[in-house]
């Protein structure tokens, strides 16, 4: 049976199929009811949905192995999946009953704590959350947080080397992982997990899983690196500015002061929408254009007239951004990441193209590390369009990133060579079909589809 021939109505292959899937984890792991697989099928933004032809739901790295050959055999694509939170449709189908959705969730255990390494092995169903209350429970931290913490899984983080709330100061995923278990599409598991700082024999195979978008295997397991809690409690402030350049300005003088470990900025509109849909009040004596929120180990040097508040509690404002935004509707998102100082040019830039004019953009953005989150929503699809040429390109000139946290996805692959040259796509093409020669991983991700593939 191949991914074409489940497009009919060729129910007695499926069946076989399933009869397979389930030998290896179980029938009730195996779900094919379309009430409960479109859940699986549609992308936390609702701007992509497929259903799956099934969705297959191991608990150990053998069954993922064993699940995977099956899928190869058959050459039914495959789409891994952990917490589906991704934003960029690249963690669902893209169309109906032809893929197999595996979900990382039960692969959730914790190995123990290496004390002299301070790293311990996590499997990829673990969320963030419980990370976090392991690496607290032995009195250690991890250093990547992000708002959906509590869906968000290690898995899913790996594969799209996640950022989150404290670039700035701790690092994104990549810095955190140590070693990965992985298993390809034929079924071949790799597995690099022991304690060690350094470790040079050959290609850092760890490393190449981490940020690939699930396109040329599974993230099982991983050891990732914890760190000290810090002596005392961060002071988290909350000041209003009025404009982008006073907000560069405080964040280039307070970097240069130690222990700055967030500085996240958002705008009036976002204050606004996050108070209204989240019941939040209002923070500050009054209302500002903008807001810089810091996280630092000393009070920053604030002048006395600034509106300002430290308390902790602020870090809900900027937390709750996008499901704020995605309340009021469905949101058209880009993801992109620009050198700090440009921030104002791009913005004033961004504020006069056609199609943002009697809009309201939403931009709330990792200032610290110039990583931009813009929003719009209940836009149609022409204007989309016109706005990923407009803005990816304008990103492009002014020597930024089109992909910052979110990865590529599907989203963004007809815009991939303006952050990468042709010469590095084919490179990670290469790699691509050598690890995946039947391209059933996580078809139509990250790579542009090429004319022989439509």
């Amino acid at each position: 049976m191949s991914a074409a021939s489940t497009t009919g109505s060729d129910q007695p292959a499926v069946n076989d199929l399933v009869s397979s899937l389930s030998a290896i984890v179980g029938r009730e792991h195996v779900v094919v009811d379309p009430q409960i697989t479109a859940s699986f099928g549609t992308d936390w933004t609702r701007a992509w949905s497929a259903l799956p032809l099934a969705v297959v739901r191991p608990a150990t790295t053998e069954q993922v192995a064993e699940v995977l050959r099956i899928c190869s055999h058959h050459r039914i694509p495959v789409v891994p999946q952990g917490g589906n939170t991704g934003l960029v449709g690249g963690g669902v189908p893209h169309s109906d009953h032809t893929c197999v959705v595996v979900s990382t969730l039960r692969l959730n255990q914790f190995g123990a704590l290496d004390a002299a390494t301070r790293t311990v092995e996590v499997g990829a169903g673990v969320t963030l959350t419980q990370l976090h209350t392991f690496a607290r429970s032995v009195g250690l931290r991890y250093a990547v947080d992000l708002a959906a913490r509590d869906s968000a899984t290690v898995g899913g983080m790996i594969s799209t080397n996640a950022g989150g709330l404290r670039v700035v100061g701790l690092g994104d995923t990549r810095q955190q992982v140590m070693g990965v278990e992985a298993v390809l599409p034929d079924g071949t598991v790799i597995r690099r997990m022991d304690p060690l700082a350094k470790d040079n024999g050959g290609y850092n195979l760890s490393q190449l899983m981490t940020g690939a978008e699930g396109t040329l295997g599974i993230v099982t397991a991983a050891r990732l690196r914890l760190i000290e809690q810090p002596t005392s409690p961060p002071f988290v402030t909350l000041v209003g500015l009025p404009d982008v350049e006073s907000a560069v300005a405080l964040l280039t003088q307070e970097r240069a002061r130690p222990g700055l470990t967030g500085a996240e900025l958002f705008r009036a509109e976002g204050m606004r929408v996050v108070r209204q849909v989240c019941g939040l009040s209002q923070p500050l004596r009054s209302e500002h254009p903008v807001y810089l929120l810091l996280e630092t180990a000393e009070l920053p040097n604030l002048p006395e007239s600034a509106d300002a508040v430290v308390d902790e509690r602020m870090w809900e404002y900027r937390d709750r951004q996008a499901e704020a935004v995605a309340a009021t509707g469905i949101p058209f998102k880009l993801d992109v990441c620009l050198p700090v100082s440009v921030i104002p040019d791009f913005l004033d830039e961004l504020a006069g193209l056609p199609d943002c004019q009697g809009r309201e953009v939403h931009v709330y953005a990792h200032l610290g590390d110039g990583n931009l989150h813009i929003n719009l929503v209940n836009i149609d699809q022409a204007i989309g369009e016109r706005l990923d040429q407009q803005v990816l390109t304008a990103v492009a000139r002014y020597g930024g990133s089109i992909a910052a946290e979110h990865g590529v996805g599907v989203h963004k692959t007809a815009w991939l060579h303006l952050s990468r040259s042709a010469e590095e796509i084919a490179a990670m093409r290469a790699i691509k079909t050598t690890l995946d020669p039947l391209g059933i991983m996580n078809p139509g991700v990250l790579l542009p589809v090429e004319e022989g593939q439509r």
